[in-house]
């Protein structure tokens, strides 16, 4: 390679680098998740998975006022009936009060989906106190009851302080849609945001080890009070995605089993920027799912349950990714559907979208995003995994 040739390249990734922001969170609403910059490095194309799990779809952060809408995009966008659809936005953001109280005017969603609500793993009322009926209090042990300590305190403390404080809260999470299906809301399973950034990080192993006792807590729930083990849609930020890569010490193993059993599927989060060449983007974005197939044992099996998570691109936010540089729809579109086909050839199990707030709850965003989810789903059949339930 000659000095011009070395030298375009260090200035294409340069600009990539540019482009990949890091997430900050905006005051009142969760943060965004996934950074741009590349996880785990790139990898050869091709699959990586030979038998992924049938797909699905997960639609996730709204306001309940935009589900009609939603409704419509999804039968606008030819989304096959025979996928499992999941949707479901924030619980727990509202403040502590009426958490047990019957849950006003839900609106019905989407034709033939599933309910799923998503929990935050940021401070919010399932932090201040458990709050369960009287009958369920009389059966659960009285310690961990009260509020949640500060993040920081919890990653100061003991592995033990952690785990269980992070149990506790997952199994609030539980409480709350125990007490939701006892009043007759049909839940299919829950969602948790996220795996953080963080866990790769100089502080990874405490955040690892309160993130697997959220995971377990949600898993598992409280079988006192009548709970059955139940799988959700884990997300995952772009930037944790390393720990993928990680020797197999206990800490790692324990925190990849947690996951894995916790996961009916795991939710890479793909915020890509839609610019460049999106073959090149899908290989990019990719990785993290690769070294987990790479790894064996639970990570493997859960590159195999691995689902793609976008959103629709005209919200700007950092770390959202989307249409950074004022592109046509056409264009929007043009490279949005190349990239869900090409990561549908990698062998996934589904697409997702999340943050359907703002400029992302137009009409034309909404339909837009879904079409390319058809379209990603008509590549994995085309590709032999033809949609099944799930």
């Amino acid at each position: 390679m000659g000095p011009r040739a070395v030298s375009i390249l260090a200035l294409v990734l340069l600009l990539a680098s540019a482009n990949a922001a890091p997430a900050t969170a905006q005051e009142g609403e969760p943060p965004a998740g996934a950074e741009g910059a590349p996880a785990v490095g790139v990898t050869p194309a091709g699959p990586i998975v030979a038998n992924p799990a049938p797909p699905v779809v997960v639609l996730s952060y709204y306001q309940s006022k935009d589900l009609r809408r939603l409704a419509r995009a999804v039968r606008a966008a030819g989304i096959p009936q025979n996928v499992p659809l999941y949707f479901g936005t924030y619980y727990g953001d509202g403040g502590s009060a009426g958490l047990l109280q019957r849950t006003p005017g839900i609106l019905p969603g989407p034709r033939g989906g599933r309910r799923a609500p998503l929990f935050p793993w940021r401070p919010s009322a399932f932090w201040v106190k458990r709050q369960v009926t009287d009958r369920d209090a009389r059966r659960l042990p009285r310690s961990f009851r009260g509020k949640v300590p500060a993040f920081g305190r919890l990653l100061r403390g003991p592995t033990s302080f952690r785990v269980n404080w992070g149990r506790e809260l997952g199994r609030r999470f539980r409480d709350r849609m125990r007490i939701q299906r006892r009043q007759g809301l049909r839940l299919a399973t829950w969602q948790y945001d996220e795996i953080l950034s963080t866990s790769a990080g100089s502080q990874g192993r405490q955040v690892r080890e309160f993130t697997r006792g959220v995971l377990d807590g949600l898993h598992l729930g409280r079988p006192q009070a009548g709970d059955r083990p139940e799988k959700g849609f884990v997300y995952m930020a772009r930037e944790a995605f390393p720990v993928a890569s990680r020797p197999p010490t206990p800490e790692i193993t324990a925190f990849w089993d947690s996951v894995e059993r916790a996961s009916l599927r795991l939710v890479g989060e793909e915020y890509i920027p839609f610019v460049g060449d999106p073959s090149v983007a899908a290989l990019r974005y990719s990785d993290g799912q690769r070294a987990l197939a790479a790894a064996g044992g639970s990570r493997a099996a859960l590159a195999a349950r691995y689902m793609v998570g976008m959103t629709p691109g005209y919200r700007r936010r950092p770390g959202l990714g989307g249409n950074t540089q004022g592109r046509s729809r056409t264009e929007v579109n043009a490279f949005r559907d190349a990239y869900v086909r090409e990561r549908a050839q990698n062998g996934v199990g589904g697409f997702g979208q999340f943050n359907f707030i703002g400029s992302n709850r137009t009409a034309t965003a909404l339909t837009d995003a879904l079409r390319a989810i058809a379209e990603g789903l008509r590549a994995i059949a085309t590709r032999g995994a033809a949609p099944a339930a799930s």
